[in-house]
């Protein structure tokens, strides 16, 4: 192999990896450090969420974001510079994030300096992405995993730097030196697109030992066909070891690939018991996937277990979920019959603009309080609000399509819609009232007046036939 000169920096790597003082920046004070809890681990190898929700419910930690104050260690200008960044219980403000990180870097908090590249290279900006490079090169000599990953990274896409196949498979080295690191997982993942066999044996190596960043990446790469479409059947395995580790995304991934019948599980229970309890955890995909697959999909029917699914899902705010809650409710499967609750949720539903879930809801509210069948109540959106409706229901009635002929509610529904500001509604009453149709009785002035009024709304036709009507009464 070509000499890996370039990589002398770096051969303290695995010192680095154990070295506190570089990692964890002492207190300049003898008050508790609030970033005490993020381990040497995290500062490595874990995304910022994490690095984040270990100093969330320190007051220190909210104290020194809400004032800027009582920031000492370079750990703590970390997270303060992490929060701002991402906007994490704070207005997001990168640039001043960026600031903090780059006082942290300079005490020489490794994840500081990585995180300042990542940030540079999301950016994307061409004056500036070179600059990544320097941080995440100092941050990958410091131990930082992550940073490591976002050097394969650089050099696979020459993203910032001149693209190179054997630096980005050298860091890519490094960055699985241990296997079980997330940093591992991204830096083969990154591979696939330069070295796609050498990306594959890594992601295989690191699964096999639980690394579930591993298995995810690499199920998704055999799902999309990178290694062709005879082997997509393939995703199951590593979606399965993820899923059954407790991954939502495996979980929901190896769920949907059932439905579509294109995964195949060895253990397809228990996936779909563990799928189940992280959708009550709050995984939201995971159950849409769940309830899609025991009820609407229909293969693999269970409307107790579909309707729990999505019940969890629209606790946790999806409105397509709830509506299938909705309809469950209204329907009696997978639970009692509940008229009330089934009323409930289209009326939330129709809160958010959705007019179907109003007409779903108008139909029930009527059917509660007066035990009649909605064609019998002749309710719709129109109940809601929507003047076109009643146009279109008025229409009905008074020609006997789909409903029994009632003269008198059609005249109702016109008037309706024409209150509600649609013009054709005026018009069209007056046009019952003008030439006596449909069981309405001739009446001149109130077909002019009606066609004053849709004039009024700026109706081209309402003002002709106001003219038309005008004449003929001279």
């Amino acid at each position: 192999m070509t000499s890996l000169s370039f990589l002398s920096p770096v051969k303290q790597f695995l010192a680095a990896m154990v070295a506190a003082t570089i990692l964890t920046a002492c207190p300049q004070s003898d008050t508790a450090d609030f970033a005490a809890n993020v381990t040497e681990t995290d500062w490595a190898d874990e995304p910022y969420s994490v690095i984040l929700s270990r100093v969330d419910n320190v007051p220190d930690f909210r104290e020194a974001l809400e004032s800027g104050k009582k920031i000492r260690s370079a750990n703590e200008q970390t997270v303060i510079g992490l929060a701002k960044v991402y906007g994490w219980r704070i207005e997001q403000d990168v640039s001043a994030g960026l600031a903090m990180l780059e006082k942290a870097c300079d005490r020489d908090q490794m994840r500081a300096c990585q995180s300042i590249g990542w940030v540079i290279a999301q950016q994307n900006n061409p004056q500036s992405v070179s600059r990544r490079m320097g941080y995440h090169s100092r941050a990958c000599e410091g131990g930082i995993v992550l940073a490591c990953a976002g050097l394969t990274e650089a050099y696979a896409n020459g993203h910032g730097t001149e693209k190179s196949v054997e630096k980005a498979l050298a860091y890519a080295d490094i960055s699985c030196r241990d296997m079980s690191t997330r940093g591992c997982a991204n830096a083969a993942s990154y591979l696939i697109a330069v070295l796609p066999d050498q990306a594959e044996a890594k992601l295989k190596q690191a699964c096999d030992v639980d690394n579930i960043p591993a298995c995810e990446n690499l199920g998704l790469a055999l799902l999309k066909g990178v290694y062709g479409e005879d082997r997509v059947a393939e995703a199951a395995k590593p979606y399965e070891r993820g899923c059954l580790a407790s991954s939502a995304q495996s979980c929901t991934q190896l769920v949907n690939g059932m439905i579509t019948d294109k995964l195949t599980p060895a253990d397809a229970n228990s996936v779909l018991l563990m799928s189940e309890t992280l959708c009550r955890s709050g995984a939201t995909e995971t159950c849409l996937q769940v309830a899609y697959h025991f009820g609407r999909a229909g293969a693999a029917p269970h409307p107790a277990r579909s309707f729990r699914a999505a019940n969890a899902g629209c606790n946790q705010g999806d409105a397509t979920m709830c509506r299938w809650v909705a309809e469950d409710h209204r329907d009696g499967v997978g639970t009692p019959k509940n008229l009330e609750k089934a009323q409930s949720l289209y009326a939330w539903l129709c809160e958010s603009g959705e007019l179907v879930d109003c007409q779903d809801a108008a139909e029930l509210k009527l059917l509660l309080t007066s035990a009649k069948a909605p064609e019998e109540t002749g309710t719709t959106i129109c109940d809601f609000g929507d003047a076109e409706a009643c146009r279109t229901l008025a229409w009905e009635y008074a020609t006997g399509d789909k409903r029994a002929q009632d003269t008198a509610r059609a005249t109702e529904l016109f008037l309706t819609g024409c209150d509600k500001g649609n013009a054709n509604s005026c018009i069209d009453l007056g046009s019952l009232n003008d030439w006596a149709m449909f069981g309405v009785a001739e009446d001149k002035e109130a077909a002019r007046e009606l066609y004053v009024r849709a004039c009024d709304m700026g109706s081209k036709v309402g003002c002709d036939l106001l003219d038309q009507s005008l004449s003929a009464a001279r």
